[in-house]
Formats: structure tokens, sequence, C-alpha cells
């Protein structure tokens, strides 16, 4: 489970929410949710930091924000793997670092999609002066800004440890993911709302002053750039605006059960593993829907396996050599060149 979710965070007995894993509960398909999350989330969020660093031409300004996020859905998800490793053996949950790193790594998540969103943003109303404005040292300041907003979100759960009442426990927890809602995922939501709103009106007012089929159209104008610009924001916004949507209804049902003294949303035991683990979904889902998306990603997963394929193709023939060693030595009646005009009979 989810470290938010589960009421080892307030420090008292788990007796009152048993834990299915220990019980037997689990069957098939929460370890095919599980291993799906595990092996493509840390494989495709992986290959986007690789082939950032890797391939020079995807090294622009927006795709440092995007590898941010790729970054950031990383952590998340190995800081779920070692809770879900605890979670299986049965292990005391009572960490709260675990809840802080789950809060510190989905805020960054969820601050780094909106930051993206104003990029893109930008990138269109400022076509002209976006790449003198938006340089790489920028970008990394504001990359610096959102981990320095997202650590401070995450150390205020510590307000948690300063009191031993559980009733004054369980009220800190209620504003505090209260709090979470409004401040990390609602107020995001709403910036990314009003820029992809904003890029829709000028992506109809570019059509409807655009050029007619068939005219050439000078590629350094504003109206190509901001073309060129639209194409690359189509990609970001189908990648943003619905997991931004989310992460506010998993904390909206957060919010919901902490105020409903966490009576689960769902009595099923598939429900509820489904609903307390949507952050790692969605972080999972994230990198390969951009992946799929993005032309030089999806050329350099091909590269890729291309150049699997032929280095395993010269093993195999290597291999084939060292078993089979040149057979013309074996053979009498055959020169070694080939040339049998000249074989004597």
């Amino acid at each position: 489970m989810s470290p938010l979710t589960n009421d080892s965070i307030l420090n008292v007995s788990q007796a009152t929410s048993p834990n299915p894993a220990c019980q037997g509960q689990f069957g098939a398909l929460h370890y095919i949710i599980a291993a799906f999350i595990i092996i493509f989330g840390l494989t495709a969020n992986g290959f986007i930091c690789v082939a950032f660093a890797i391939k020079r031409k995807l090294r622009t300004v927006t795709n440092y924000f995007v590898v941010n996020l790729a970054v950031a859905d990383f952590l998340l998800i190995f800081c779920w793997i070692v809770w879900m490793i605890l979670y299986f053996i049965c292990a005391d949950l009572k960490v709260p670092i675990a809840t802080m790193l789950e809060v510190l790594f989905a805020t960054a998540s969820v601050v780094g999609l909106a930051m993206v969103s104003f990029d893109r943003y930008y990138a269109v109303t400022r076509a002209l002066h976006y790449n003198s404005t938006m340089t790489h040292s920028r970008a990394l300041i504001s990359i610096i800004c959102i981990w320095v907003y997202a650590g401070a979100t995450s150390l205020l759960y510590l307000g948690l440890l300063y009191t031993d009442v559980q009733a004054k426990q369980l009220t800190y927890v209620k504003y505090y993911v209260l709090m979470l809602l409004v401040i990390n995922f609602l107020l995001p939501f709403c910036v990314a709302m009003f820029c992809y709103v904003s890029i829709f009106s000028i992506a109809l007012s570019h059509l409807r002053h655009s050029a007619p089929a068939g005219q050439p159209t000078d590629p350094n104008s504003n109206a190509a750039i901001i073309l060129r610009q639209l194409k690359i924001t189509f990609n970001i916004v189908i990648l943003a605006a619905p997991f931004l949507l989310i992460w506010n209804f998993y904390y909206g049902i957060q919010v919901y059960e902490s105020f409903n003294d966490w009576e689960m949303v769902t009595s099923s035991v598939l429900g509820e593993f489904f609903v307390s683990n949507l952050p790692q979904l969605v972080a999972t889902i994230n990198p390969l829907v951009f992946i799929c998306l993005t032309k030089d990603l999806r050329r350099f997963a091909r590269s890729g396996c291309q150049c699997l394929v032929i280095r395993r193709r010269g093993h195999d023939r290597v291999t084939l050599t060292e078993t089979y060693p040149n057979s013309t030595q074996y053979t009498s009646g055959y020169p070694s060149n080939g040339d049998f005009a000249s074989t004597k009979v």
C-alpha cells in the first residue's frame, strides 16, 4: 500500500486495518499490477533519463522539465518498491520517512507537470522570445525551486511528531492532507488548465488567420514558429492534463477518507489496492505515453533495439566461428580462394 494511505502514519495500532498481504488476500491481479509498475515504471523513466543524457538533440529546455518529471517518478516508484517489500513481508510500517518521501516525490512530479505546462504556454505566447528567455540555466534554476518547494511541503509532516495524543495526530493529518490537495495539486492543476485554455484559444486564432492550403509560408515567420510550438504542446497536453486530473482525484479520496475516520471508499481489497497505488500507476504510464508521442524518443528506442539485435547477431556469429572453424582446411580438393577453374583433377 501507499504509505500515505496506511494508518501506520498515525503510529496507531494496525489491528483496525489488517495487512491483506499478511492475511493472504492478495490475488494474481495484485501481483500483476505490482509487476507492471516495477518493470515498466523503472524502465520507462530510466530510458527517458538515459536518452536525454546520450542524445544531444533531446536536450531542449522543455525536455529538462520532462526529465525532472521522469526522475521524480523514478524515485517515487523506487520508494514504493521498498515500501511494498516491507509490506509483503509484514514488517513494521511505522516509518514517518516513507510518508515524507512519497510527499516529496509526488509534489515534485505534480509541480513538474505544471511547470512543463507553463513552459509550453510561454513558448506559444512568446514564440519569438522563447529561446532567448528560457535558457538551460534558467530551466535548472526552476527545477531546483521545484525540489525546494517539494521538500518544504514534505517537511511539514514532521509537525505530527510533536504530539503524542492520537486525537491531535488525527486532526493534524486531516488538515495536512487537505493542505496537500489545495496547494500541491489543485493549484498546479488550475495553473496547467489556464495555460492549456490559453494555448487552445491561440491555436484557434492561428487556424482562422493561417495561410490558405498550398500557399508557401516563411519557416522563420511568427506563424510558423507558433505552429511548431503548438505541435510540441499537443504532446504535452496529452501527457499532463489527464495525469494532473488523476492526482487530484487521488488526493480528493485521501481528504474524504481522512475526514471520515479513514473509512475506505471501497471495501474491495483489489479496489483499495488500486486506489492507494494510483500515484505509482500514474508515474508508470506517464513516461510510456511521452515515449509514444515523441518521435526522437521512438527513434532512439528503435536504434537501441537495432544495436542490441546487431550485437546479438555478431555474438552468435563469433560463437559459430569458434564452434565450426574454417571448413576449407578440412577440404582436400578445393582451394580456399574459391578458384575452382585451377583445381587439379
